[in-house]
């Protein structure tokens, strides 16, 4: 993908290389937001995709994957969700059309009614909760690459910009002890899983750097263990 324009380009499978110039396939393609294209090729040459102005239903499912009740959030282009740590509110990322830009926003699921985090002409995506629920991190490409930034979950104050650096960050989760995991890609070990310490200013240090990919990792409740 370039952009949102689905680009098409010969290659050589026996040693990687390119031929000729790529062309385009299809315009306005979707993608995650992890950045992986929201498309699929056949080996007949059909290539199905799915469109950037696609509506989506945020919705509540029971054990049996049945609907249950009204959406939380209907009709919205949501990139990424978190539930509160109290179950009473969910933190979304969603698509402004006007800007073609996310933003986060708080939904009230007790009372109903949202409020916006966040309104920077550029990515805001992937909150993740404090364990108190008072405060969210998320990453943000306001400054260039995606940093880690902190807000209140109240909508009210500064943000605050945790972990910059030249590399692309997601966050994943938070621990007890106020520890912020995300994953970032390195040229020599692929995606490594670090750690960026709240109390000590965003210090970061290593928790999973091999030479395999690792991410999307998640704090035990206890802080104990890490899931990735």
């Amino acid at each position: 993908l370039d952009g949102d324009t689905l680009l098409a380009r010969p290659m050589n499978f026996a040693d990687g290389s390119a031929l000729g110039d790529a062309v385009p396939v299809a315009d306005g393609v979707g993608s995650s937001s992890n950045f992986y294209g929201a498309f699929s090729a056949s080996r007949s040459g059909a290539i199905a995709y799915a469109s950037n102005a696609m509506l989506s239903d945020l919705v509540w499912l029971d054990r049996a994957g049945r609907p249950t009740g009204a959406p939380v959030v209907a009709s919205g282009q949501q990139v990424d969700f978190r539930l509160s740590p109290d179950g009473q509110a969910v933190a979304i990322a969603e698509l402004d059309g006007a800007t073609s830009s996310t933003d986060i926003h708080v939904v009230d699921l007790s009372r109903g009614g949202r409020h916006r985090i966040t309104s920077s002409r550029a990515t805001d995506a992937s909150p993740v909760w404090s364990p108190d629920g008072r405060r969210l991190a998320f990453r943000s490409n306001r400054e260039g690459m995606h940093d880690l930034y902190l807000a209140e979950a109240t909508g009210t104050g500064t943000e605050e910009r945790l972990v910059p650096s030249a590399l692309g960050k997601y966050p994943t989760s938070w621990s007890q002890d106020e520890r912020v995991a995300f994953h970032t890609g390195h040229s020599d070990t692929r995606w490594d899983v670090l750690v960026a310490d709240i109390r000590q200013g965003g210090a970061t240090e290593p928790l999973l750097a091999w030479q395999f990919d690792e991410a999307q990792a998640q704090f035990s409740p206890d802080g104990r263990w890490v899931a990735y």
